[in-house]
C-alpha cells in the first residue's frame, strides 16, 4: 500500500456486474454483492442491474454511521455489512476513534460492557451485520457477547449525535492514473 501507479486498472462496473449476474444465472454462485459503494454508485449500478446486490460491505460504526447509505440500501433490499465496526484499534492501519469515543465509552460504562461491545451491538441493533476481527481469544469472546442485552432508545439517540467522519478514507486508492482521481470522487463527496 499504496498501489504502484502501473497497478491501477480501468474499472467497468457495468460489465463486471453483468459477468457476475451471468455466474448467478449459470448456478456458479448463489448471491452477489458490492463493497464500498456509495448511494451514487449503487444508483448507477441499479440502473442496469438485473439482480440487486445482496449486500454492500462498507465502513460502518457509530463514528461513521452511513446515515445516507443505510436507509437507501434498506429501501432497495440491500443488506449492509459493516467492516471495521470497532475501528481496527489493534491493526497497523487501525484507529482508536471508535473505542475511545467518550459517548461510546459512557454507554459502555453504563451497561458494564466494553466500548467495542457497544459499537458492535449498535451495528447489529440498527439492522446491519458486523465484521470484527481479532486474534485475541478474550476479545473474540467479548465480540460474541452482544446478543444478551440491548441499547436503550436513549443510547441510540446519544450515539446518533456523534460527530460523523470516516476512520478510513483510503486516499491510497486515488490516483491520476486510477479510476478515482481524488477522495471526493472515490466517495462521491460523502466524506
Amino acid at each position: 500500500m499504496p498501489p504502484k501507479e502501473d497497478e491501477y486498472l480501468p474499472v467497468d462496473i457495468k460489465a463486471t456486474w453483468q459477468a457476475l449476474e451471468k455466474c448467478v444465472e449459470e448456478g456458479l454462485i448463489h448471491a452477489i454483492g458490492v463493497s464500498n459503494f456509495t448511494v451514487e454508485k449503487l444508483t448507477s449500478l441499479l440502473d442496469h442491474a438485473k439482480i440487486v446486490p445482496s449486500v454492500n460491505q462498507v465502513e460502518r460504526h457509530p463514528v461513521w454511521q452511513q446515515k445516507k447509505l443505510k436507509p437507501f440500501c434498506d429501501a432497495k433490499g440491500i443488506h449492509v455489512s459493516g467492516w471495521s465496526p470497532i475501528g481496527a484499534p489493534g491493526a497497523i492501519y487501525g484507529t482508536q476513534i471508535v473505542v475511545s469515543n467518550p459517548v461510546i465509552q459512557s454507554i459502555a460504562d453504563k451497561h458494564g460492557k466494553t466500548a467495542a461491545q457497544v459499537a458492535l451491538r449498535w451495528g447489529v441493533q440498527t439492522g446491519a451485520s458486523v465484521l470484527p476481527k481479532s486474534f485475541n481469544s478474550k476479545r473474540i469472546a467479548e465480540n460474541f457477547d452482544i446478543f444478551s442485552w440491548e441499547l436503550s432508545d436513549d443510547d441510540i439517540t446519544q450515539l446518533s449525535k456523534i460527530e460523523q467522519h470516516r476512520a478510513f478514507p483510503v486516499k491510497e486508492f486515488c490516483s491520476p492514473k486510477g479510476p478515482y482521481k481524488n477522495i471526493e470522487e472515490l466517495w462521491d463527496g460523502d466524506i
